[in-house]
């Protein structure tokens, strides 16, 4: 097994290589640059908190690729993550709600057949949801402090109001009737 980890992992012409399957854990991105590859004959594990680059380079596992990646994945001038066989590479973006993948600098492209760039799977273009499959764990930012002001009101009206005929004040005076637009 290799195992590769550190803050930011560059690979830039260099290959590494493993039998029994590959994990590579880095704080902050990982980078495999100008004809080189991180390919694995076994299980491809890829960790990130920051972003995967793969540039002109190689990235592959046999049968399967996993990456968890807290940035985004780039792909560009024929590089490739690749699953062996026709099995599957997943790709997990745990702080995104959408997107988070790139080939050639377009978000969402899953493989650029004039470049050879993108996300492949036994030699053939990935196909989205059958061997490349993506899922987020982002949330929706909610400003709680909003609601907890708002739910901190009281729904209750005071004792004076509650015998008083909202509208009536209204039909007394026209001027300061509610208007709806």
């Amino acid at each position: 097994v290799l195992a590769l980890g550190g803050v930011n992992i560059t690979l830039n012409n260099t290959d590494a290589w493993s039998d029994a399957g590959t994990v590579v854990t880095a704080t902050g991105n990982l980078e495999v640059l100008n004809s080189s590859s991180l390919d694995s004959n076994g299980l491809m594990n890829i960790g990130t908190g920051g972003n995967v680059l793969v540039d002109q380079s190689w990235v592959g596992g046999n049968p399967d690729v996993y990456l968890t990646v807290g940035g985004v994945i780039n792909m560009s001038n024929g590089g490739t993550i690749n699953a062996a066989v026709p099995t599957t590479i997943y790709a997990f973006f745990p702080k995104l709600t959408s997107g988070g993948y790139f080939v050639n600098g377009i978000e969402g492209v899953v493989f650029d057949t004039l470049t050879g760039t993108g996300f492949r799977a036994d030699g053939s273009p990935a196909i989205l949801d059958t061997n490349l499959i993506i899922t987020y764990g982002g949330a929706l930012n909610i400003p709680t402090d909003a609601l907890i002001v708002a739910m901190g009101e009281s729904i209750k009206p005071p004792e004076a109001q509650k015998s008083k005929d909202v509208f009536k004040d209204a039909e007394d005076n026209e001027e300061n009737a509610p208007v709806c637009r």
